[in-house]
């Protein structure tokens, strides 16, 4: 979006799917942060998700389970039973953009 429409790399908004797990049971969510910031998949992830361990989300499942593309997976759209969580400091930004989709030239 910033190269493409001159959206401020500080408005920029990262959509990642993460997969919790305790025993069986696997549970999606996606995780919204401010572009650049690394995701904590740690204590408030699996808390959120009541899981033993938080890890990235096979791809391959996501699409599937999405029917969104790599590079253009948003949280409007997700299955229900999938939480959303939002990095705290997106309270903190006035103006905030996610993007859907990879250019295609």
């Amino acid at each position: 979006m910033h190269e493409q429409y001159n959206v401020p790399l500080e408005m920029e908004l990262n959509c990642i799917v993460v997969a919790g797990t305790r025993g069986e049971t696997t549970k999606f969510a996606a995780i919204v942060l401010p572009y650049g910031k690394r995701a904590n998949t740690g204590s408030p992830a699996k808390q959120a998700l009541d899981a033993k361990k938080v890890s990235f989300a096979p791809l391959p499942e996501v699409i599937a389970a999405t029917g969104m593309e790599f590079g253009s997976i948003t949280p409007v759209g997700l299955p229900e039973n999938w939480a959303v969580l939002i990095d705290s400091s997106v309270l903190q930004l006035e103006n905030v953009m996610i993007g859907g989709g990879l250019a295609k030239d």
